[in-house]
């Protein structure tokens, strides 16, 4: 009828009016479409169920949920196993993966549909429904719901408190020197320490710890954010936010641990720029396989206090702000349909990595003059994609300017397995100017610096004859293990031998890159020169 009508009245619609009500047509359509597929699946469900009470079980009822079964599987183990990049060059498995999620899901609804109604007729022999009992037993499964629904928090009730207990036990467990049980594998609660103490650190100059963050945005309307999905979030001593969704001050309930399990959830319902499709997020969602965090939102808290200062009420304390989510299953619904955005009370946060993977990010819109980067990610062809991606981001969204020649580090022609060198030294242009509402703002308050050195070192294994300043435990281990020192991320499990072997790494590095350097240096400049000196000798 609504199609109707638009065909009817189009010459009286302007171009707004029209595109308004196809929009709102297409979404009834959409919701027509699900409700057909949910309701023909139970119908479906029925059927089958009679079908085989009365007549014994055939090779086809049998091969349906292998396939099934193992199709599910298969698209697993290829999200796990391979890249976004991966799959665009293989169109079979990208085919695979797509399709995947929704065979998937239908299978799911079929076979609780179908479990249902089996239970049901095995039941209907023996109690007889009336009104009044139906009508109990769903009144009492809603108030079930209605309550567990206000109790459950989804912050916990996922794998993040597992995730950050145990990086909390193994991390900030290990500097604690009053702990009473060193060796104790559970969470002890003197490990962890508020992320606002930090703030001490900022009266002494420095550290000021930046903890990346991405803020899932699947829903939101915002064209800067559309194809990305997400945007950079930060969670520091004093202020947390990111500029879709403003700045409020950290609450005082943010624990450092749980900051830092939220910059390492790299799995989950919602995965930034590493998303693979509505799908597989509806499947992270209904096998709660959720590393994510709901944070609240910091433009709804400055909504509340602008309406509290008109109203002539004081501000609410950090303390008393922080609050959590509310009816769990709405969070759970906006996860699993991929609704998240910047207008709702909490935000949903995800590893920094979903963003930008190197934490420069964050760094450059701050016009720093000299910036050092550590990149140990999974890069075996030395593609450098998180730099690339990076530099790509300040290019758009402050017009700055990133020059570096990776051939300092990529590996030659002659040693495709070994790097040319450690580091590589790059120019920061900002002095150029995109027109962009964010350089605007950065170029007022960050500084007049127009230049920057960035010093990027990568986590990367010299030809045998240029490998003196490696430690020979390392070099055996490489031997014995071709993928270090690129191993997947996916790995969380390091044997104690890898652990070391990746530290001891790191230390060889920095002694190599730094370790040549003079001790007192009277400025900057001067470290930079001779940082160039050094790349042109090795």
């Amino acid at each position: 009828m609504m199609s109707l009508a638009i065909a009817t009245f189009r010459n009286k619609m302007d171009r707004e009016e029209r595109e308004w009500s196809t929009r709102l047509v297409t979404s009834l359509l959409a919701s027509a479409l699900v409700w057909c597929v949910v309701v023909g699946l139970a119908l479906l469900s029925t059927h089958l169920a009679i079908s085989l009470k009365s007549r014994p079980p055939t090779p086809i009822t049998i091969l349906i949920p292998t396939a099934w079964g193992v199709l599910s599987v298969l698209a697993a183990k290829f999200a796990k196993v391979f890249s976004v990049r991966a799959f665009n060059s293989i169109r079979w498995k990208r085919v695979l993966f797509l399709l995947a999620p929704p065979f998937f899901l239908i299978g799911l609804l079929l076979g609780v549909d179908l479990t249902t109604a089996w239970s049901l007729l095995s039941y209907e022999k023996t109690a007889q429904w009336t009104g009044c009992g139906l009508l109990g037993l769903f009144g009492g499964m809603a108030a079930l719901f209605v309550m567990s629904g206000w109790m459950l928090d989804p912050n916990e009730f996922s794998l993040h408190g597992f995730y950050r207990d145990r990086i909390v036990r193994c991390f900030l467990g290990a500097s604690n020197a009053d702990t009473l049980a060193p060796d104790s594998v559970w969470n002890i609660k003197t490990d962890d320490l508020h992320l606002t103490c930090l703030k001490e650190s900022i009266t002494q100059g420095a550290p000021f710890h930046i903890i990346n963050s991405a803020v899932n945005l699947f829903g939101s309307k915002s064209l800067k954010v559309r194809q990305r999905n997400c945007d950079n979030f930060i969670l520091t001593p004093t202020s947390s936010g990111s500029r879709v969704t403003n700045y409020i001050d950290t609450p005082d309930s943010l624990y450092l641990g749980t900051a830092c399990a939220i910059s390492g959830a790299a799995v989950g319902s919602g995965m930034g720029l590493a998303t693979q499709g509505a799908g597989l997020a509806a499947l992270m969602t209904i096998f709660n396989v959720r590393l994510g965090y709901w944070f609240e939102n910091p433009k709804a808290v400055k909504n509340e206090n602008k309406k509290l200062k008109m109203k002539g009420h004081e501000h609410p304390s950090r303390k008393e702000r922080w609050k959590r989510p509310g009816f769990s299953p709405l969070f759970l619904m906006a996860e699993a349909f991929s609704l998240t955005n910047e207008e709702r009370n909490f935000v949903n946060l995800s590893d920094g990595g979903h963003f930008d993977n190197l934490g420069l990010y964050e760094l450059i819109r701050r016009r720093c003059k000299f910036i050092i980067v550590v990149d140990s990610e999974h890069d075996p062809n030395y593609n450098f994609t998180s730099l690339g991606e990076v530099i790509r981001l300040a290019r758009i969204d402050f017009g700055i300017e990133i020059k570096i020649d990776l051939k300092q580090i990529a590996p030659s022609k002659e040693t495709t397995t070994y790097a040319s060198g450690h580091f590589a030294l790059g120019e920061i242009d900002y002095s150029a100017y995109s027109g962009n509402e964010y350089s605007k703002k950065g170029a007022s308050h960050l500084g007049e610096t127009q230049k920057g050195t960035l010093l990027y070192i990568k986590s990367t294994l010299l030809p045998a004859d240029r490998c003196a300043h490696i430690s020979s435990d390392v070099l055996e281990y490489a031997k014995s293990h071709p993928d270090f020192p690129h191993d997947s991320t996916a790995d969380q499990f390091f044997s104690e031998a890898q652990f070391e072997s990746y530290r001891k790494l790191g230390e060889c590095i920095a002694e190599n890159v730094f370790g040549r350097l003079r001790p007192n240096y009277s400025d900057i400049e001067d470290i930079i020169s001779e940082l160039k000196q050094l790349r042109e000798k090795s």
